[in-house]
């Protein structure tokens, strides 16, 4: 038990200093219409029925990370267990999907994990991991949303109308541009189960 412990913490010693070293860039890749346009471009393409919440969701987690894991690792721990027993696995569905412009951070399909390995230990140990080194900013996270909202006047993304992006970020404005839940719709026709991870992790589940 105590070799596996070790082994572990010299495994995230390693990809830790990695992720440090490969976060230094030049610029906020979040002000870039190019770069949030294809990331965007890329999930709409799949869920094209995606609410304005749910891109917040999306900018929100590319922003700010797995958060949530560290208010209550234990919490974290117990509602990742919960959902994972219930799942049934799928081997035919994207192992992952990245979150941000630059691709470091990524959600992975609990539904395609569990037919690839079912450890879902490792998988717990890899989001914590992630929480505590993809911490983001609220200024990140504004910044997102202030270029989502240029993409849109500019008519690059043409799906959403204006005053209902006024509306909804009027309502970001109020709740301090808290972290929500997906939309009724997207949760009916894409059943989301994921959990976020640092994208360097992945090695250690699809090597």
């Amino acid at each position: 038990m105590a070799l596996r412990y070790y082994r572990q913490r010299l495994i995230f010693s390693f990809f830790f200093m990695s992720f440090l070293l490969a976060k230094i860039q030049v610029g906020n890749l979040w002000k870039s219409q190019t770069s949030l346009f294809q990331l965007l471009a890329s999930h709409i393409s799949k869920y094209p029925r995606m609410q304005l919440q749910d891109i917040f969701k999306l900018l929100y987690q590319g922003t700010m990370g797995p958060v949530h894991a560290l208010k209550s690792p234990a919490v974290f721990i117990r509602r990742f267990k919960k959902e994972y027993e219930k799942l049934e696995s799928n081997k035919d569905e994207p192992l992952w999907e990245s979150i941000r412009p630059d691709g470091q951070l990524v959600r992975v399909n609990l539904r395609a994990y569990k037919a690839r390995t079912n450890n879902h230990e490792m998988l717990v140990t890899l989001c914590l991991w992630s929480a505590e080194c993809c911490r983001g900013s609220k200024d990140d996270l504004l910044a997102a949303w202030h270029t989502f909202k240029k993409l849109c006047r500019s008519g690059r993304i043409q799906r959403y109308e204006q005053e209902k992006i006024a509306d909804f970020t009027k309502l970001l404005d109020e709740n301090g541009y808290k972290a929500g839940a997906h939309s009724r719709t997207y949760r009916r026709l894409y059943k989301p189960s994921y959990r976020l991870i640092c994208r360097k992790f992945l090695s250690l589940f699809t090597s």
